[in-house]
């Protein structure tokens, strides 16, 4: 792994292997739980005559046009890798997924609930300033378990075809979700360097995050005079240790 990229223009260089990556993202599953609801109330056809293609039996057990709420939550992230050929990350992903029917009477139902492991997930990483969200390029779920099933038992074949097709033809709508959920960078270091112009880059099994550093002398910490800064050592160089009134007032006169 690189220590530094004399071909890239950012003065500040952090270098992440895939094993770190994969620490990383344990640590943001066991303290977060990333979770999204595609709702039969705002996509059309996603109701239980759509879904009888993959869950057999779900439109007759309660009608064919009932509409469906389909909670989605990632379970674990691991086994990550990084590829400089396409600059994307790939990782084994487990995925939960219960479908709640709405009854003719209006109340909500769960029907069936499934984990899908083994799930090959391809990504890239997209870049807003400072802030860095994740982009979902390609999902195939390599096992299925049902662990509950309210009308019956559903061939696991049928149902891990069905599952990797609807994830696949909802992925725009996940990805926009995924992308409010961005995870933003220090803009400044020690109250000295603005950072800025955050770039990624992608290595077989490690990647490199670059920002610019800008030096931006603290005015509450320095006084131009007569040629030259003065400086008082005793305020420190981290904002939240500025004085909120300007010290440097009764020294300059």
């Amino acid at each position: 792994m690189k220590r530094h990229e004399d071909t890239e223009q950012a003065g500040f260089q952090v270098f992440a292997s895939a094993w770190s990556l994969n620490s990383f993202f344990l640590t943001l599953n066991e303290e977060f739980t990333l979770a999204y609801t595609l709702k039969g109330s705002n996509i059309p056809n996603l109701n239980t005559g759509y879904l009888n293609t993959g869950l057999p039996g779900i439109a007759d057990y309660y009608g064919p046009d009932q509409p469906v709420d389909v909670e989605l939550t990632l379970l674990s992230v691991q086994n990550i890798t990084v590829r400089e050929n396409d600059d994307t990350l790939s990782a084994m992903s487990a995925l939960n997924a219960k479908f709640y029917v709405y009854k003719t009477d209006g109340t909500r139902e769960l029907a069936v609930d499934i984990d899908g492991t083994d799930m090959y997930t391809n990504f890239t990483v997209l870049i807003n300033d400072m802030t860095v969200a994740g982009n979902v390029t390609a999902v195939n779920v390599g096992k299925i378990k049902q662990n509950y099933c309210s009308f019956g038992r559903i061939p696991l074949t049928t149902e891990k075809f069905f599952l990797n097709k609807m994830i696949n033809l909802f992925l725009p709508e996940i990805d926009a979700y995924l992308n409010t959920k961005q995870l933003a960078l220090p803009t400044e270091l020690f109250g000295l360097f603005k950072l800025s112009d955050l770039v990624i880059r992608y290595y077989d099994e490690y990647i490199m995050l670059g920002v610019t550093p800008t030096f931006e002398p603290l005015a509450y910490a320095s006084q131009y005079k007569d040629g030259q800064f003065y400086f008082d050592p005793s305020i420190k160089a981290n904002p939240a240790y500025m004085p909120k009134k300007d010290y440097f007032m009764e020294f300059t006169q």
